[in-house]
């Protein structure tokens, strides 16, 4: 299972000097559900890489949901959550309006 970080900051997220595309998710996000199958797809086209890591950003609110699906669906890739209050600095500067998104 990939690694699953709680409520982290950003600066931990980004502290690798190779580019990262960020998946911005919800597990309440029907279309963000229906973008999952497509990172996973990403995530194998980019194995074995170390010019770049894809991972994933959920904007969920409470932990158990996110832990919930995370648990049920393993994803291959590292998931974080950072809730909208933590992260309003961090969703301002990349332009977060709504998701799914990836930047």
């Amino acid at each position: 299972m990939a690694k699953v970080v709680t409520n982290t900051n950003v600066s931990e997220i980004l502290a690798g000097s190779q580019p990262v595309m960020i998946d911005f998710w919800a597990t309440w996000c029907g279309p963000c559900i229906k973008e999952t199958p497509h990172m996973a797809e990403l995530v194998k086209k980019f194995d074995g890489r170390e010019d770049v890591s894809l991972i994933s950003i959920s904007t969920d609110e409470e932990n158990d949901p996110w832990l919930k699906m995370i648990s049920k669906d393993k994803p291959e890739w590292p998931q974080y959550r950072i809730d909208a209050s933590d992260g309003k600095e961090f969703f301002e500067a990349m332009d977060l309006r709504a998701i799914p998104r990836f930047i």
